[in-house]
C-alpha cells in the first residue's frame, strides 16, 4: 500500500514514479538531511510524507494514519542545536553534558505540551491533538491536518483587509479560541499569524503550543522564549518580567491593527522609548471609534493599560464595553494619583510622628549592639597561623576606640568592644597545642572547660556533633543584598550553628615565564605552563585533568574530593588510564613527594620547605595557593603567573569559606562577645582586607580586595562573579574535603586507583553529606 501512496499527497498513484495528482516524484529525498525520509513508520501505522513545517523545536511532518485512513500532521520533537540525526537514520543523537540535560527537561515540557493542547478535545478554533508518544529517542504529537492557508500567507497576498466583517471573522474564532486557553490557565505566548489556520472551510483555529505557560509545574512552567516581531509583548524581551493574559490581548491588537491598516506594528520593544503608532483612524481607515480605540487599548505598551482579559477586548470589538486610549487612560491614572497623594499629605504628620515611635519608644533593639558586655576572656582556636595573624589585625581594628565621623551604631558597638579588646585569645591549633588538627582538639577537650568559645570550622568533620548556639540572630541583622551568595546562607546552614565570612573558588593558577624577569626565571627554574593564555576566564576541569597526563598539573589536597565527587560517572573522563592518579605533592607528603617528582620526571619544582608551600608550574587550588604566591619568598613574590576560575559544565566551584562556630556551653556574656567579633568580621566595611584571604564575602570589601598589589591579577574572578557567571555553590561540609583526599594519597601512585575505588570513595563522601 506505501508504495503506491504518494508521499506528498497521499493520493493513491499506482506504480507511476510520479505523482498524476501532485506532482511529487517517488524517492525524491528530503529538504534537510535530518529531516525522517519519506515513507518511514511512525507507531507502528503512521506513515510520514514531507515536511510541512519546521521551528527552532520541532518537525512537523503530513503523514497518513494507515488505521484510519486519513491524513493527519505529526509533530516531531527535534530542538536544534541539542540534538542531530544522520541522513536516512530514524533516531536522535543527543549531545552529551548539560546539553544533554537541556534536551531531557524540554522532552518532558514537550510532552505536558501534548497533554495540555489534547484537553481541548475537539474545540473547533483549536488544533485538535490526537494521541502522543515517544519513540526513536524523542516523542511525537499526531495532530489533526488542516487543509488550508496560514493567516500570515493570507495577509502577506491579501494586504489590508478593507471588509471589516471578514476581519471579525477571522479574529473573532482567535478570541474564542484563547478565551478557552486562559480558561486553563494557560499563556499562549506566541499568537501571531504563523500560527493561525484559515482552513477551506472558513474556519480559523489556533495552533502551536511550544512557547505556551501551560501550567505550575516545573516543566510546564518552561516554555522557552520565541519573540515575533511587531506581535510580541514587550515584557516578552524580558527574562525575568512578570507575563500574563494581557500579553497575549497585546498579540490579538497586533494581529487587528495589521489586518485593519495594513501595516504590522513596529516591535513593542521600540515603542517604550518612544511610541509613534498611530490609530487606525489617525491613519485615515474608515472604522468605528470605539473599534479603533480597542486595538490600541489592546496594544498598550505597559500592561497596566491593557485589557486584563480577553473577555473584556471580546466585549469592546462587540460594542458592550467603552475602549479607552492608552494615553487617556494613562491621564485619568495619573489624575486620581495625583489625588490620592493630595489626601495623604494630610496624614504625613501623623505617619512621622508613628515613625518617630518606631524609632524610639517601638524601635526593636538589637542585642548584638545594645546589650552591655563584661570584661572577660573567651578563647578562639583557628587552625593555622595565617588566619591567627589575620583574625588578631581584625580584632585590632573593628574593637578599637571609636573615632569621629563613624557611624551612631558602630561608636556604640566600638565603645563595648574596647572593654574586651585584650580579653581575646586567639589560639593556633597546629602549632600552639599538642593536638595536631582542630578535629584531634575539639574531640579532646569536648564537654571540658577547655573546649574553645569559638572555633574556625572550615576543617572540622562534623561541627553539629558539638553543643553549638544559633547565629540566626546575626544573620538577622545583616542585609543580604550587601553579600555575595548569603541569601543562600539558610539553605545550607539550616540551622544556623556556622557563619561563613568569606568565599573560596576553586581555580587554576598557571606560570607564565614569557613575562617574568630572566634572573628570577633563572632562580625559579620554572617553564610555562602551556595553560598560559592570558585572554581567557574559565578553563574546564577536564581539560586540566586530561592534562595530567603530561604530568603538568598539581592538585590542592582541600579540593581534590571536590573533583572527584563532579567528575565521577560524568562522561568524557576515563579513570582507569589514570586522569585521576595525581602526579603532584599533597600535605604532610610534600617534601618526599616533590623529590620523587623531579627524579623522576626531570622537572624542577618551587617548594619553600614547608608542607604547605608550592609545587609545580601549574595548581588547581584555592586561595591557600595565591597566599604562597603572595608571601614573603621573593623568588615567588615576583613569578608571573594566570588565573583560571575552574569550572564543570561551565560553572564556577565555590564554597564558603572562614565559617566560625559558637559553643553554647559557654556563658551568655562569651557568647555575646563572640558574636560581636563575628557580626564585625560579616558587617563592618573598613576592615582591612590581606592579599592572603579568601575573597570577602561583604560586596563592598569584596570590590576593593582587587585594587591593591598581587590582587589586581585575580580581577578575572571579580568579574566573572560580577557578570553572575554560573556556578556550584557548595554547601555545608565541603571542609570536610581533606579528609577524603586524605583517604586517596598514597605515597605509592606507581599503580594508580581503579574505576572503582575512586567511585567508592566519592560515593562516601556523597553519602555523608546527605
Amino acid at each position: 500500500m506505501a508504495s503506491e501512496l504518494c508521499m506528498n499527497c497521499f493520493s493513491v498513484k499506482g506504480k507511476y514514479e510520479v505523482c498524476p495528482f501532485c506532482g511529487y516524484a517517488e524517492g525524491t529525498p528530503p529538504s534537510q538531511p535530518h529531516y525522517l525520509v519519506p515513507g518511514t513508520i511512525l507507531g507502528n501505522h503512521f506513515i510520514v510524507g514531507t515536511v510541512i513545517g519546521m521551528g527552532g523545536f520541532g518537525i512537523t511532518y503530513k503523514c497518513y494514519d494507515t488505521t484510519l485512513g486519513v491524513i493527519v500532521a505529526v509533530k516531531e520533537f527535534y530542538p536544534a542545536g541539542l540534538v542531530n540525526r544522520a541522513p536516512g537514520e530514524r533516531r536522535v543523537g543527543l549531545l552529551s553534558g548539560e546539553k544533554k540535560t537541556q534536551y531531557q527537561e524540554q522532552l518532558k515540557r514537550f510532552m505536558v505540551e501534548a497533554q495540555s493542547i489534547a484537553q481541548f478535545g475537539k474545540a473547533k478554533d483549536i488544533v485538535n491533538v490526537y494521541d502522543y508518544f515517544e519513540e526513536n529517542n524523542t516523542a511525537y504529537i499526531i495532530m489533526e491536518y488542516i487543509d488550508g492557508v496560514l493567516l500570515k500567507d493570507y495577509l502577506e497576498k491579501q494586504g489590508r483587509i478593507h471588509d471589516m466583517d471578514t476581519v471579525l471573522s477571522i479574529i473573532t474564532p482567535v478570541i474564542e479560541a484563547v478565551k478557552k486557553i486562559h480558561a486553563k490557565g494557560i499563556i499562549h505566548r506566541d499568537i501571531s499569524p504563523d500560527n493561525i489556520f484559515i482552513a477551506g472551510d472558513e474556519s480559523v483555529k489556533v495552533f502551536d503550543f511550544g512557547a505556551a505557560q501551560l501550567n505550575s509545574t516545573k516543566e510546564g512552567m518552561a516554555g522557552e522564549k520565541v519573540i515575533k516581531v511587531g506581535y510580541s509583548a514587550p515584557e516578552q524581551y524580558r527574562d525575568r518580567s512578570k507575563q500574563g493574559y494581557y500579553t497575549d490581548i497585546y498579540s490579538i491588537g497586533a494581529i487587528l491593527y495589521q489586518m485593519v491598516t495594513g501595516i504590522k506594528p513596529v516591535e513593542s520593544t521600540e515603542r517604550e522609548y518612544k511610541d509613534e503608532l498611530k490609530s487606525p483612524l489617525e491613519l485615515g481607515i474608515k472604522i468605528d471609534s470605539n473599534f479603533d480605540r480597542a486595538i490600541m487599548e489592546a496594544l498598550a505598551v505597559k500592561p497596566e493599560l491593557r485589557f486584563q482579559n480577553i473577555q473584556q477586548l471580546s466585549d469592546a470589538i462587540e460594542g458592550k464595553r467603552i475602549a479607552e486610549y492608552p494615553k487617556v487612560k494613562l491621564k485619568k491614572r495619573k489624575r486620581k494619583r495625583n489625588w490620592m497623594i493630595g489626601l495623604s499629605v494630610s496624614l504625613t504628620l501623623a505617619i512621622l510622628v508613628v515613625i518617630g515611635l518606631f524609632q524610639t519608644v517601638w524601635k526593636k533593639t538589637n542585642p548584638l549592639i545594645d546589650s552591655s558586655i563584661k570584661s572577660e576572656e573567651v578563647v578562639v582556636w583557628v587552625d593555622n597561623a595565617d588566619v591567627k595573624e589575620e583574625i588578631n589585625s581584625d580584632i585590632a581594628e573593628v574593637f578599637s576606640e571609636p573615632v569621629s565621623g563613624e557611624s551612631e551604631e558602630l561608636t556604640k558597638i566600638k565603645k563595648e568592644n574596647a572593654k574586651v579588646r585584650d580579653k581575646i585569645k586567639v589560639v593556633d591549633v597546629t602549632t600552639e597545642t599538642s593536638y595536631g588538627t582542630m578535629d584531634a582538639a575539639l574531640q579532646a577537650t569536648k564537654g571540658t572547660k577547655e573546649f574553645p568559645d569559638m572555633f574556625l570550622s572550615d576543617r572540622v568533620a562534623d561541627p553539629e556533633q558539638y553543643s553549638l548556639t544559633s547565629l540566626k540572630d546575626i544573620y538577622d541583622t545583616i542585609d543580604t543584598s550587601q553579600y555575595l551568595y548569603m541569601s543562600q546562607y539558610p539553605t545550607y546552614f539550616k540551622n544556623y550553628k556556622e557563619m561563613p565570612t568569606a568565599l573560596d573558588v576553586l581555580q587554576l593558577y598557571v606560570y607564565d615565564t614569557s613575562a617574568m624577569d630572566e634572573q628570577i626565571k633563572k632562580k625559579a627554574g620554572m617553564s610555562s605552563s602551556s595553560f598560559a593564555d592570558r585572554k581567557k576566564d574559565t578553563i574546564e576541569i577536564k581539560d586540566v585533568i586530561e592534562a595530567n597526563n603530561e604530568q603538568e598539573i598539581t592538585y590542592s589536597d582541600a579540593y581534590f574530593s571536590t573533583i572527584a565527587t563532579f567528575l565521577t560517572n560524568r562522561e568524557g573522563f576515563d579513570y582507569k588510564k589514570g586522569t585521576l592518579n595525581f602526579d603532584g605533592a599533597f600535605a604532610g607528603k610534600m617534601t618526599q613527594f616533590s623529590t620523587m617528582n623531579q627524579k623522576a620526571n626531570g622537572k624542577p619544582w618551587i617548594f619553600d620547605g614547608k608542607p604547605s608551600g608550592l609545587y609545580g608550574s601549574s595548581a588547581l587550588a584555592g586561595a591557600g595557593y595565591r597566599s604562597k604566591l603572595n608571601g614573603s619568598n621573593d623568588a615567588l613574590k615576583q613569578l608571573a603567573y594566570v588565573t583560571y576560575a575552574a569550572t564543570v559544565d561551565d560553572k564556577m566551584l565555590i564554597s564558603y569559606a572562614d565559617k566560625y562556630a559558637i559553643s553554647a556551653k559557654s556563658d551568655k556574656n562569651s557568647q555575646l562577645i563572640c558574636k560581636r567579633l563575628l557580626w564585625c568580621l560579616l558587617d563592618q566595611s573598613d576592615v582591612k582586607v590581606s592579599a592572603n584571604d579568601a575573597y570577602p564575602i561583604r560586596k563592598q570589601k569584596f570590590e576593593t580586595f582587587f585594587q591593591t598589589g598581587n590582587n589586581a591579577r585575580q580581577t578575572k574572578i571579580k568579574k566573572l562573579i560580577d557578570r553572575s557567571q554560573a556556578c556550584i555553590l557548595l554547601g555545608k561540609g565541603t571542609g570536610n574535603i581533606s579528609n577524603y583526599a586524605n583517604r586517596l594519597t598514597n605515597f605509592d601512585r606507581a599503580a594508580g586507583y581503579t574505576e572503582k575505588e575512586i567511585n567508592d570513595i566519592c560515593a562516601t563522601y556523597l553519602g555523608e553529606q546527605k
